[in-house]
């Protein structure tokens, strides 16, 4: 953003936002649209794709472009990247102290595309929450619907992939009093019964 550029770094900024700012993007949503299709990105390439998505949601012009495919990247995109994958459920079943550990070393959050995808999904709500939370919460509840009607694996992960974005969002929702009595409807439905087992 030109406006926090030094002085004299004001003009290449300028010329960055305008011209090369837009192309980035452009780029980065096809890596993340071809992910989202089943080719192969690697993770590190998807984490800074998300990392650049997320930096370009509090930036107006690039807001401009992203805002016909928020829906894709959101419900496409970043939603699916946060649910665990099977090598994620394989590692649990079979290290679980290992598991544990990657899910909290913050140097894997260097190359993992699920820390971005939940920073986006937070920033996306704290910038852009009256166009992204009602969709949002929407997904997330059809998604612990599906859950609850018919548990399988693949609607487990999905479940856990929608309470990982609920967690993204917490805060957001916490500070918004109307939403209080949805959110613990829903974790009383959702959450608690899996405690208890």
């Amino acid at each position: 953003r030109p406006k926090f550029a030094e002085d004299g770094a004001k003009p290449f900024a300028r010329k960055f936002a305008s011209d090369v700012a837009p192309l980035l993007l452009n780029s980065m949503l096809g890596l993340l649209a071809a992910s989202a299709r089943g080719r192969w990105v690697s993770r590190r390439v998807r984490q800074l794709a998300f990392t650049y998505v997320c930096s370009a949601v509090e930036v107006g012009s690039l807001y401009k472009l992203l805002k016909p495919h928020l829906e894709f990247v959101l419900f496409e995109c970043t939603l699916p990247t946060m649910c665990p994958t099977p090598l994620d459920i394989k590692r649990f079943s079979e290290d679980p102290q290992e598991f544990v550990r990657r899910a909290h070393d913050p140097l894997e959050d260097f190359y993992e595309p699920r820390a971005a995808a939940t920073a986006l999904v937070g920033d996306l709500v704290r910038c852009k929450g009256k166009v992204v939370l009602d969709p949002l919460l929407q997904r997330i509840a059809s998604v612990l619907e599906a859950y609850q009607q018919a548990p399988s694996l693949e609607t487990a992960r999905q479940k856990d992939g929608a309470l990982c974005a609920l967690g993204a969002i917490a805060d957001e929702l916490q500070s918004r009093n109307n939403w209080a009595p949805l959110i613990a409807a829903l974790l009383a439905t959702h959450v608690l019964p899996d405690l208890e087992q």
